[in-house]
């Protein structure tokens, strides 16, 4: 048998001892004990990954000094280069439709607002039958060029 080997069968010797340690009948504990076994299993699970993150930030860091990059500029720089031109990108090819207009000014015809953002003065002067009068206006006379 291989040194290789013979690490691995105690290593699946202790996995195999502790689960059959660990073997508890959930039925027979109180709450206070379930909740206690959650929290242990809780920091066990975290326990477990910050060693699994460990071992792989080793690996990527070999892995850079390698090719001879620093890991640091490999992932920070590649990160922000990659979200700063997709959304630039996505920013230049997006286009908005033109909006509807939904309200005409009664005394200035040439004023409209299509009800986006914030109101114009001069429809916040309005009074509500203004308003009514000013929208039902706009769908009768539905302007082409706007």
């Amino acid at each position: 048998m291989t040194a290789k080997k013979a690490s691995k069968s105690r290593k699946n010797t202790k996995q195999e001892a502790a689960a059959a340690s660990a073997t508890v009948n959930l039925g027979e504990l109180s709450l206070e004990d379930l909740v206690q076994l959650e929290q242990d299993a809780r920091k066990a699970i975290m326990k477990a990954q910050r060693g699994v993150k460990t071992g792989l930030e080793k690996q990527f860091k070999a892995l850079a000094k390698e090719k001879g990059l620093k890991l640091v500029k490999v992932v920070w720089e590649d990160s922000r280069k990659s979200k700063t031109s997709s959304s630039s990108d996505n920013k230049s090819k997006r286009t908005r439709k033109p909006s509807n207009v939904l309200y005409r000014n009664p005394k200035n015809p040439e004023q409209t607002w299509p009800g986006r953002g914030r109101s114009p003065k001069w429809y916040q002067d309005l009074s509500e039958k203004a308003k009514a009068a000013c929208k039902e206006e706009v769908k009768i006379t539905k302007p082409e060029s706007e």
